[in-house]
């Protein structure tokens, strides 16, 4: 099995090129492809040119479940689909629940997580020497417009030398008797190579893109 990594990449552009929007996050004009890439290996499987105006997870419904056959069909099953905090929507959630896909999603930090993590004492993970000191705490969230509750990880991580931790919540479709919080770590920070791979498609294709024929402004 392998894990699928979904995430939209904004590629400034310096005209008026169809499809190209101002997006008011990156504070460019940009197109907003979405691309899907075998995380560990860093191979290209899927990838949707988008207007510039929309939001991250704008047709990832779509998109993921569709990626998701073809792979499944012709390289190999997949065990979970990994995206950041942009995409956790009701519909997609439940898309993939519907169709028994895996994921993996950050959560952006509300006033409710924080409450449900509250102060209470974690239970310790036991570093490597050297390596971070990392704590998790189970929960069960459910978002206003969600349809359900779901498992939410939360992790507080203190690294060597530091006064002071960070704190984030990971949100999952797999139970912790089959993903443990700190294999689902380590599974998510995969993440790195896919990001990699998309970083290097980006230096690829912004040449090309951001030079394309735009529309004329002046005719003889």
């Amino acid at each position: 099995p392998i894990d699928l990594d979904i995430d939209s990449v904004p590629i400034e552009v310096h005209g008026h090129q169809d499809g190209s929007a101002y997006n008011g996050h990156y504070g460019c004009r940009v197109y907003h492809p979405l691309l899907a890439t075998i995380g560990d290996h860093g191979d290209l499987v899927g990838a949707w040119l988008r207007p510039g105006n929309v939001h991250t997870a704008h047709e990832a419904e779509r998109c993921i479940l569709g990626v998701v056959g073809r792979v499944e069909r012709d390289v190999a099953p997949v065990a979970l689909v990994r995206m950041d905090a942009g995409f956790p929507s009701a519909t997609l959630l439940a898309g993939l629940d519907a169709k028994d896909i895996g994921y993996v999603a950050r959560l952006r930090k509300n006033s409710v997580l924080r409450n449900l993590a509250g102060d209470a004492r974690f239970p310790m993970l036991p570093p490597p020497d050297g390596e971070p000191r990392i704590r998790a705490r189970e929960m069960t969230y459910q978002a206003g417009s969600w349809g359900r509750a779901r498992r939410v990880v939360h992790f507080h991580v203190q690294d060597p030398g530091e006064l002071f931790g960070r704190e984030f919540y990971l949100l999952t479709s797999v139970s912790a008797d089959d993903l443990p919080a700190l294999e689902l770590l380590q599974r998510y920070r995969r993440r790195g190579c896919a990001e990699d791979a998309m970083g290097q498609f980006k230096e690829l294709v912004r040449p090309a893109l951001s030079s394309s024929n735009r529309s004329k402004s002046t005719w003889r």
